[in-house]
């Protein structure tokens, strides 16, 4: 897509596109004309439409403060499984406990290990729940207060 740049001054470079678009880029001090072209290119729309002004959420002298209009992320949910998942030994913890074992050394770390998979299986059991991050975070807080989790 061509584009002019129609204005430059000390704080924005103007440019029209010749899909009739226009942006006001920032100027910015020590930046090449690379940093700027990659700009244009960023800021050109991919399709224009026409939409009717009514539709347009935002209208003449509307205030706000930036941010105050975006609504809060929802938290990701997650099922029993997943939520296990955060709380279970790394695969590196777990091999490392089960390579003593499996190599006729003791069975001592994978003793350990059972119990905090038990831990963790019983605190957050097979069923429907569904659990936040939060959620799971609050859980391995408990969880760390018995001596069969594993740090």
């Amino acid at each position: 897509m061509k584009f002019t740049i129609t204005n430059v001054d000390t704080y924005k470079i103007e440019v029209t596109y010749d899909n009739g678009t226009k942006a006001l880029i920032p100027t910015v001090a020590g930046k090449d004309k690379a940093y700027y072209a990659d700009l244009i290119k960023r800021s050109v729309p991919h399709t224009v439409t026409e939409v009717a002004v009514d539709s347009v959420p935002y209208k003449k002298d509307d205030t706000g403060t930036v941010g105050d209009d975006i609504p809060a992320a929802t938290e990701q949910k997650f099922d029993y499984k997943g939520a296990r998942s955060f709380a279970y030994p790394s695969t590196e913890n777990l091999m490392n406990s089960l390579y003593p074992f499996v190599s006729g050394g003791t069975d001592s770390e994978k003793t350990k290990m059972d119990a905090h998979m038990k831990l963790v299986q019983d605190a957050i059991p097979a069923d429907l729940t569904e659990y936040t991050e939060t959620d799971i975070q609050a859980k391995i807080t408990e969880l760390k207060k018995d001596s069969a989790f594993l740090q």
